[in-house]
């Protein structure tokens, strides 16, 4: 079957526009945000451990 389109392995985004057109500025960088990300998902495991079983079952 043949891939369809937008189905990459992987994606980049450009918020350039964004940025030039609205004046936007991410208030938390990337490398704090992931950190924050992965910490909070350490600390409530009992919230996603029960949907990452539930995926299985499908």
């Amino acid at each position: 079957m043949a891939d369809r389109k937008g189905d990459d392995l992987r994606y980049s985004l450009d918020d350039s526009k964004i940025r030039e057109h609205l004046g936007y500025a991410p208030r938390v960088s990337f490398t704090d945000g992931l950190a924050a990300t992965v910490a909070w998902y350490r600390a409530h495991r009992s919230w996603w451990e029960p949907l990452k079983e539930r995926a299985k079952l499908r």
